[in-house]
């Protein structure tokens, strides 16, 4: 069956107020720490979201991924979290971390996936691994992901820095 790649595209603001079945977000273990994520997630909904990562570190202790359901609550626009964990101290590249994201996302049956970008983050990258792994959305990841059993159809890459956006969504064309 040949099935449609998913759609990526980047929207400039707030990731709080992306609406998506899912959140993507890099963390280090075993002490959360929210890699990719939005300041917005911090300052609206940071202690829940510490307390949920916590919670569940311990039950998935070597786990690459950690899906969480959130049920969306009060102040969240996704329903799930998907926690991309680098507890083996090899601090992985983003590229892989996006892929193993895009791939649990897909493996559980999410349409529309939100990926925050920080400004910072990007800027200080001196490897480009997220040019990297933005061009993965368009190519290797997606077709990885784009099986039979496969729903996902968009990816969101959400930033608050205009350049960025700019640049991303060139590289996305």
């Amino acid at each position: 069956m040949d099935r449609s790649l998913p759609r990526a595209f980047v929207v400039l603001g707030d990731v709080g107020r992306v609406h998506g079945d899912a959140l993507i977000t890099a963390v280090m273990a075993p002490e959360p720490w929210n890699g990719l994520t939005d300041e917005v997630i911090y300052r609206t909904r940071g202690q829940d979201f510490h307390r949920i990562l916590r919670q569940h570190l311990r039950t998935s202790r070597f786990a690459d991924t950690v899906v969480v359901s959130v049920r969306r609550q009060a102040g969240w626009s996704w329903s799930t979290i998907v926690f991309v964990v680098d507890q083996r101290d090899d601090h992985s590249g983003m590229s892989l971390q996006l892929r193993r994201g895009l791939v649990t996302a897909s493996d559980h049956g999410l349409t529309r996936v939100v990926v925050p970008v920080m400004g910072a983050n990007y800027c200080d990258m001196s490897d480009s691994s997220l040019v990297e792994a933005l061009g993965d959305i368009a190519g290797p990841t997606v077709r990885e992901c784009n099986d039979a059993r496969s729903r996902l159809r968009e990816i969101v890459v959400v930033t608050d820095d205009t350049r960025v956006a700019l640049e991303l969504g060139q590289l996305l064309r």
